[in-house]
């Protein structure tokens, strides 16, 4: 194997549903450390949504969030890497999504705000029971998202905007998209992501790959979501979940097992035929 590099994405992907990590797909994880593979967790989620049962595994040192917009050196603690969106474009996101009743998340130097009246109200906006802990866990209320984002003069990484209304969530997309000054992707059906231009997770990752003197051929990427798709285009070996959309799995190279039947651990012994689950 030429592999050098594997990008995991972690929800829908690495983690199971209740989004945590199997026995099965961590032995898989420190199997393929064994074999000198750097690997990074690729995600939507910010640094602080990280989860333990990932950064806690020895070998495990950066880490692409917020879509593209960071990478982190766990060791140290250093950020490495970060493409961010000015206030003003970011105010400019907040101002078109005003206009809907859309849950407003904003990612700022690893840390994720939202106004509390959303968090009470967290299933109006398309978060699933499943998801719901995870999210009062890791989000931190302010009364002023807005005011927030003015107060920034950097580190703007992410905004996540969530509605249920699937098709008014396409006429905010098709709204933003008309700025020409952000990327645009999504995580699942009911979410925007909204990114400085020309962020993803596939810029990310062949930066850190320049850093080691790693090419795209030497990445194996392992997504479920739109915001895989890039990715998966340009690694080596792509590989889509079963679970994936229709877009991850036509960017794939191979088709795996879905996140619920530890999927990455299932990938991985099919391209190291000596690992054993």
């Amino acid at each position: 194997m030429s592999i050098k590099l594997l990008a995991i994405d972690l929800d829908g992907t690495t983690l199971h549903k209740d989004t945590t990590l199997s026995i099965k797909v961590k032995k898989a994880l420190k199997y393929i450390l064994t074999k000198q593979v750097t690997v990074v967790p690729c995600t939507g989620r910010a640094l602080c949504a990280l989860p333990a049962e990932i950064t806690a595994i020895s070998g495990i040192s950066y880490v692409i969030t917020s879509n593209g917009a960071a990478i982190d050196h766990l060791p140290s603690g250093r950020r490495v890497y970060q493409h961010v969106l000015s206030k003003d474009v970011a105010l400019c996101v907040l101002d078109a999504a005003a206009c809907y009743d859309v849950m407003i998340e904003v990612i700022i130097q690893g840390k994720v705000y939202t106004e509390p009246h959303f968090l009470h109200n967290l299933s109006c906006y398309g978060t699933t029971p499943a998801y719901m802990s995870y999210v009062l866990k890791t989000r931190e209320p302010v009364d002023d998202i807005y005011a927030l984002t003015a107060q920034q003069d950097g580190g703007i990484e992410n905004i996540n905007l969530k509605m249920a209304d699937v098709s008014l969530l396409e006429k905010l997309r098709q709204q933003l998209s008309k700025l020409g000054t952000v990327a645009l992707t999504a995580s699942y059906q009911t979410n925007i992501e909204v990114s400085a231009l020309k962020t993803s997770k596939a810029q990310a990752v062949k930066w850190l790959c320049g850093q080691f003197g790693y090419s795209m051929e030497q990445v194996m990427a392992i997504g479920d979501s739109l915001n895989d798709v890039e990715l998966l285009e340009q690694a080596g070996i792509s590989v889509a979940m079963e679970n994936g959309v229709p877009e991850v799995k036509r960017a794939a190279d191979f088709i795996t097992l879905a996140n619920t039947e530890d999927g990455v651990a299932y990938a991985i012994n099919h391209f190291y035929k000596e690992y054993g689950d």
